[in-house]
């Protein structure tokens, strides 16, 4: 595969960026069309949907940002020429670190995160993360 996108292929970001769409469109449709979101929400595993639902999107991405002008995007000249890849990778991780790993953690041992004097839902706790590492990985 690799010989041939290096002596076949002229633009292989596109290449690239196009079986990345490709592979998230055939999770999403086979997550979709197989029920899987409904029969997790039936179980109440909603960190498995969120990952079913986030990953295949994070996918489809960079193919959907490279279509947009940049001056819609309206991007400032300290960023690189192609934004895509770190726009993904933010929102990645920011999904990862900010969701799946807290939200991990709450199911594994809820109790804890309960303070019975001063009582909120658990996925304050979430909230809080996914804004801290928002703001960690895309405005620092």
């Amino acid at each position: 595969m690799k010989n041939f996108v290096m002596k076949h292929v002229t633009n292989k970001k596109l290449f690239i960026k196009s079986i990345l769409c490709f592979i998230g469109l055939v999770l999403l449709g086979y997550t979709l069309g197989r029920g899987v979101i409904g029969e997790l929400m039936g179980r109440g595993d909603h960190e498995s949907v969120l990952f079913f639902i986030l990953f295949p999107l994070c996918l489809m991405l960079p193919l959907v940002i490279g279509f947009i002008p940049r001056k819609l995007l309206n991007i400032k000249s300290y960023l690189p020429a192609d934004p895509s890849g770190f726009v993904e990778s933010g929102v990645f991780l920011v999904s990862f670190l900010g969701l799946m790993i807290p939200l991990s953690v709450i199911s594994s041992s809820a109790q804890d995160f309960i303070n019975l004097y001063h009582y909120r839902s658990p996925l304050y706790y979430v909230l809080n993360s996914v804004c801290v590492f928002s703001g960690l990985l895309f405005l620092w």
